[in-house]
């Protein structure tokens, strides 16, 4: 991916104070820098599979699978259990977004990693 879409498409965190801090100035400094002047890198984004079960507002009782990028590579012995505390938090929100009711997680599998060439 060229650097200067990459910084176009993200928001660049400087801090975070009582809330998080995003660096405008910086963004549009960093999406007008030459590609030459990036060292080719990569990012690698673990993606899982979340398979969630719920209950319509009609009653009807659904299994779904859902998809989930985290920001932290899996580490096998704390990963699992740190992914399905965020696949139970994450699925929670979206349920009561969406009037879904008992939701679930049945299991989370990491499927694969999404990697992104920068440079």
């Amino acid at each position: 991916m060229h650097p200067s879409k990459f910084f176009k498409e993200t928001s660049l965190r400087t801090g975070i104070d009582t809330f998080e801090i995003f660096d405008e100035d910086l963004k549009q400094k960093l999406m007008q820098i030459h590609p030459l002047n990036f060292i080719k890198t990569k990012v690698t984004l673990p993606v899982y599979k979340v398979l969630v079960s719920y209950e319509t507002p009609k009653g009807n009782f659904k299994e779904i699978q859902k998809y989930m990028v985290m920001d932290s590579p899996v580490n096998k012995q704390e990963g699992e259990y740190y992914n399905e505390v965020w696949a139970e938090m994450l699925t929670q929100d979206y349920g009561q977004e969406h009037s879904m009711k008992n939701m679930k997680v049945l299991g989370v599998e990491h499927i694969c990693d999404a990697v992104l060439p920068i440079g």
